[in-house]
């Protein structure tokens, strides 16, 4: 009797930790799916006012998933903004690498695209393996990573931030760095964000004032 509970005990203690992460696993494709089917999309982002510059006026956005860079442990997304005149020439792509953290909370790393990175990159969201040209491993390697975290509230709300401004190589803009705030609603985002000078002073931000319409989840033929 004494032999099959220590048998017993020594099943358990090898078999928890595995069931712990095969429980975690499930639980993570759980919210990647969830966070996909809240943010997925092209959204209108529209800007009124005088001192808004006529290139930012009219931008959309795009997110879409690069699935085949997913594993049981990692998921990837891409953010495209860009200005629906000039496609083929993105104003922004971040790339986003996902990873579990705890029932309402998901690691999120943010890169920017590596300088080094294949050309004809400007228009993956009309290819069925986006970024088929890169790894995941290249893009963790050429880039520098920025730490943050996608959270959801018990209303559905998504909220993406990161825990410090990002550097940006901004090419002669007056902010080199941006700390990310959005917020998603399933058919709308808004943004929070906040753009910031070399001497850390702001040089200007959005406090989620205006939230931007999801038009399409399906932008193959945008």
């Amino acid at each position: 009797m004494k032999l099959c509970y220590s048998l017993f005990l020594l099943t358990c203690f090898f078999c928890a930790p595995q069931l712990i992460a095969q429980n975690t696993s499930n639980e993570f494709k759980k919210q990647v799916k969830n966070f996909n089917k809240a943010a997925f999309g092209l959204y209108e982002v529209r800007q009124t006012g005088a001192d808004v510059p006529e290139g930012q006026k009219q931008q959309d956005l795009l997110i879409f998933p690069i699935d085949h860079w997913a594993t049981a442990t990692e998921a990837w997304f891409c953010f495209t903004w860009l200005s629906p005149k000039f496609k083929d020439k993105p104003l922004e792509q971040l790339l986003i690498r996902l990873t579990y953290k705890d029932a309402q909370t998901m690691n999120a790393e943010y890169y920017p695209l590596p300088e080094n990175a294949p050309e004809g990159l400007s228009q993956e969201w009309k290819k069925a393996k986006p970024f088929a040209p890169m790894t995941a491993d290249f893009v963790m390697t050429e880039s520098q990573a920025c730490n943050g975290f996608i959270a959801w509230a018990a209303d559905g709300v998504y909220k993406m931030e990161s825990h410090q401004p990002c550097p940006r190589d901004t090419k002669g803009a007056p902010y080199t760095s941006i700390q990310v705030d959005t917020r998603f609603y399933g058919k709308a985002q808004s943004s929070g964000v906040k753009f910031y000078a070399p001497d850390g002073s702001l040089v200007m931000g959005l406090n989620h004032e205006v939230q931007n319409k999801k038009v399409n989840i399906n932008f193959k033929k945008y």
